[in-house]
């Protein structure tokens, strides 16, 4: 499990955030499953739409469940801020927690869901569970939502930072003691232990700038790039015009911020040049390593 703790949202804010969990913002090739909540109030009807989703070459059906992530997500936002008003002196009421489960770790998961007599979403909401009960936040309002992408899983938790009894919950150092959290329960299931990479007052702009530069390093193609950034639990948007990307985005459960902004070397234009020269330097490796290997032959004869 890699585990992230996304950022700390205002009562202003909440409702995009919801929104973006729910999936009003979702790529066609991406769905949303409502995992589990607490403290709150959903029609099991929208539920029930959420889960089911939509084709994604009918335009008319993705709109509708759209609608009613957007519908349910400000609802869900005024219910947060009501919770929040027992405690005025808090401006940042929502928490945001990311738990990503590489594609590697599949089979152990449908493993243990068949162990435990159960579908792997019931999984999930264990683990997740597990996790929260370690960061001492099951005394509050949450909302906890699957995502599942063509190469990544991922699950949201929203969660109200003002508990049932008015107390503020504790987020000092949350992103180091979340990630701690998600190996120790890792390591319980036998699932992939993730290394401990997030510094303890990084903000949560300088953990996406990293991972994001990572998978940069690595990437050859744009879907190899996307690939490589939902494995870290990162959405992307490509724009392109014409063929050539324009404009870029990255998220990770909050709202998207332009690739420009979140640093120079990841505008839509240099994100360009390094996959085209990381994918030139690829091919001239791959040449270099088929003369080599015609050399010796010719040696061998």
């Amino acid at each position: 499990l890699i585990a992230m703790v996304a950022m700390l949202h205002s009562s202003t804010s909440s409702g995009n955030t919801l929104g973006y969990d729910l999936g009003d913002k979702k790529d066609k090739d991406q769905q949303v499953h409502v995992l589990h909540t607490e403290g709150v109030l959903i029609s099991p009807r929208d539920v029930r739409t959420l889960n089911k989703g939509w084709n994604p070459q009918d335009k008319s059906q993705r709109q509708v469940v759209k609608g009613v992530a957007t519908r349910v997500a400000s609802s869900l936002a005024k219910q947060f801020d009501s919770q929040a008003s027992l405690n005025s002196r808090v401006k940042y009421n929502t928490g945001h927690l990311i738990i990503s489960h590489p594609n590697y770790d599949q089979p152990r998961l449908e493993q243990l869901a068949k162990t435990m007599g159960c579908s792997v979403y019931e999984v999930y909401t264990k683990l997740n569970l597990e996790i929260m009960k370690k960061l001492n936040l099951l005394n509050t309002q949450y909302v906890m939502v699957h995502h599942k992408g063509t190469h990544c899983s991922h699950d949201h938790i929203a969660f109200n930072r003002v508990q049932y009894d008015g107390k503020v919950v504790d987020s000092s150092f949350i992103k180091v003691r979340c990630q701690e959290a998600a190996a120790e329960v890792s390591q319980k299931y036998g699932l992939t232990v993730a290394e401990l990479g997030l510094r303890k007052g990084m903000s949560v702009y300088d953990d996406l700038r990293r991972d994001v530069k990572e998978c940069l390093e690595k990437a050859l193609s744009y879907p190899g790039f996307r690939m490589l950034l939902e494995e870290k639990g990162i959405d992307v948007k490509f724009t392109f015009r014409s063929a050539d990307l324009k404009g870029i985005s990255f998220s990770r459960g909050g709202a998207p911020i332009s690739g420009s902004k979140l640093d120079r070397s990841l505008s839509a234009g240099n994100v360009r040049q390094t996959i085209r020269e990381n994918k030139e330097e690829s091919l001239k490796v791959r040449e270099s390593q088929q003369n080599e290997r015609k050399q010796s032959k010719g040696i061998k004869r």
